[in-house]
C-alpha cells in the first residue's frame, strides 16, 4: 500500500494542500479540485471539519492528513481513511507508528541532515519545509546534487509559476497550499475558480 501511494504521488507530480478556518468547506475544496485534475491530495488536520472531509474521499483518490503532530492524530486519520500522513517536522515517534500500520508517513526537514535523518529512519518521500524561505528551487538542486535520488517534496511559500522549476529541479512532487487553494475562494465557496487554477496549472507543467 505504501509503494503505491507513493507511485501514486510522483505520478501527480503537484499535490494541493487544503487549509481553511470555516468548517464544511474542507470537502468541497477537495471536489473542486478533483474536478480540475488533481490525482492526490491534502487535507490539514487544522482545518475544523478535516477528519470528516479525509473519510468522504478516502478510495477515491489518495489523500492526506497533514499538520500531523502527535501518534494518536495519525492513528485517527489513518482509521479514517487517511492514505498517508504528512508533518512540518521530523518526529521519529510518527515514522515509526505510520511504519508499524503500515501506511506512508512524510516527515517534514530544512536540511541536509535532517533529510537523510528521515530516510534512515524510513521515510519513503522528505517534505522541505518552509521551501519559499529555504531557497525555492535553488536550494532544493543545492541539496539533492549530495544527494542524487532522494525523493523530496517542496512545501511552503511555493507559487505556481515555480512549480515547473521546482520539478526540473529534482522534486519527487511539489505541495501547495493556499497559493493555489486560495483563502479567499475557500471562504467564499469559489469552487469554479478553484477547479479553473487546478486545470491551468496541470496545462503548464511539462
Amino acid at each position: 500500500m505504501t509503494a503505491r501511494t507513493v507511485e501514486a504521488i510522483g505520478a501527480a507530480r503537484v499535490v494541493p494542500v487544503i487549509r481553511t478556518a470555516e468548517p464544511g468547506m474542507a470537502l468541497p475544496a477537495a471536489e473542486a479540485l478533483i474536478a480540475g485534475g488533481a490525482s492526490v491530495l491534502e487535507v490539514a488536520l487544522t482545518c475544523p471539519d478535516a477528519l470528516e472531509a479525509v473519510a468522504a474521499l478516502a478510495g477515491r483518490v489518495p489523500v492526506g492528513a497533514a499538520s500531523v503532530y502527535s501518534v494518536e492524530t495519525l492513528e485517527e486519520a489513518v482509521r479514517r481513511g487517511a492514505a498517508f500522513t504528512v508533518s512540518p517536522h521530523s518526529d521519529p515517534a510518527l515514522l515509526e507508528r505510520a511504519l508499524g500500520m503500515g501506511t506512508l508517513h512524510i516527515p517534514g526537514a530544512a536540511t541536509p541532515t535532517e533529510a537523510v535523518a528521515a530516510v534512515r529512519a524510513g521515510a519513503a518521500l522528505v517534505k522541505i519545509f518552509p521551501a519559499r524561505e529555504l531557497g525555492g528551487p535553488a536550494y532544493l538542486r543545492a541539496l539533492l546534487a549530495p544527494l542524487p535520488g532522494m525523493r523530496l517534496i517542496p512545501a511552503g511559500g511555493v507559487s505556481l509559476d515555480e512549480v515547473p522549476a521546482y520539478l526540473a529541479a529534482g522534486a519527487f512532487a511539489v505541495a501547495l497550499g493556499s497559493e493555489l487553494a486560495r483563502r479567499e475562494w475557500l471562504r467564499d465557496g469559489a469552487w469554479g475558480k478553484l477547479r479553473e487554477a487546478m486545470e491551468d496549472l496541470l496545462a503548464r507543467l511539462p
